[in-house]
């Protein structure tokens, strides 16, 4: 009887100690997954369109080259709009506009942002830099940044235009 009591001592010792290990394993590998960071990639586009009142391809938008934009081939881009697309859909944490810094192009001061053809933001272009950040946040198939207004005071021998767009994201 006192042998039964020890045995039953020792695997509930035993049992406890494999239960504990157990969660202390799971708990450990839950703490690890949290705890992973994830790198923000430069997400490239694999299409875009754009209205025909630009002067080159949307393309130039995003590539590598420095020497590449998309000006308007009059002197406003108002109502003038520039499309994205993602296969397969990419998480965007962000995107990136860049104007140009030369005072000789018509500023933008508002712009659209659609995302996935339905969800719409508004966001009013900061005069204090050429560069502007939006985020997103969302994983998207298709991205459109539609020019609202630019500068009013736009001379004949002006366009508007931008210089770069660039997006980073991760998996999704």
């Amino acid at each position: 009887m006192k042998d039964n009591k020890k045995i039953r001592k020792i695997l509930a010792i035993v049992v406890s100690f494999t239960l504990g290990a157990v969660a202390y394993a799971q708990y450990e590998d839950i703490n690890q997954n949290n705890d992973e960071s994830y790198s923000l990639d430069r997400v490239t586009p694999t299409d875009c369109i754009m209205t025909n009142n630009f002067d080159s391809a949307c393309s130039n938008l995003y590539d590598l080259n420095d020497n590449s934009h998309l000006l308007s081939t009059s002197q406003s881009c108002n109502n003038s709009w520039v499309e994205f697309f993602f296969e397969p859909n990419e998480y965007i944490e962000f995107f990136v506009v860049e104007e140009f810094e030369n005072l000789s192009v018509i500023e933008i001061n508002e712009i659209i942002v659609t995302q996935n053809n339905h969800l719409n933001f508004n966001y009013e272009m900061q005069d204090e830099t050429n560069l502007h950040w939006f985020d997103i946040n969302n994983e998207i198939s298709s991205l459109r940044i539609e020019i609202i207004s630019s500068t009013q005071e736009a001379t004949p021998t002006l366009k508007c235009g931008l210089k770069d767009v660039w997006f980073y994201g991760r998996e999704s």
